[in-house]
């Protein structure tokens, strides 16, 4: 009996945390009570929409990124990292260009050193 009145109360709880928003009738009917005219009573309804919908909108832009995005965000950034590296086709033509070069350099070096030594 009691687990029953506890599952009541939590599903009454829960059923107030989900309250159901009002119709846009039934919004107009609210304002229309209150001593609005049909016309006004409609524009003031689309004004609580308007300012309801600009509120979830932007809410949902400040809202913490979801693990998916996350994800996405850092295999974005990782994908940028290794297009910017040389590739191994690249890294093989550094290598043998620098082998080709470096010896080329110090006979230069050598040449200079030893015409500025024999002057």
């Amino acid at each position: 009996m009691d687990m029953e009145k506890q599952e009541r109360r939590q599903s009454d709880a829960g059923a107030a945390a989900r309250k159901k928003l009002p119709s846009p009738r039934e919004m107009v009917a609210h304002y229309e009570s209150k001593g609005m005219q049909p016309h006004e009573a409609s524009l003031k309804v689309i004004d609580d929409l308007q300012n309801l919908l600009f509120k979830v909108v932007t809410t949902n832009k400040n809202a913490p990124a979801t693990k998916e995005q996350e994800l996405e965000r850092t295999l974005g950034r990782l994908e940028s990292k290794l297009d910017s590296k040389p590739g191994f086709p690249q890294t093989l033509a550094i290598g043998f260009l620098s082998g080709a070069i470096f010896p080329q350099l110090a006979n230069i070096f050598n040449n200079a050193r030893l015409s500025s030594s024999s002057s």
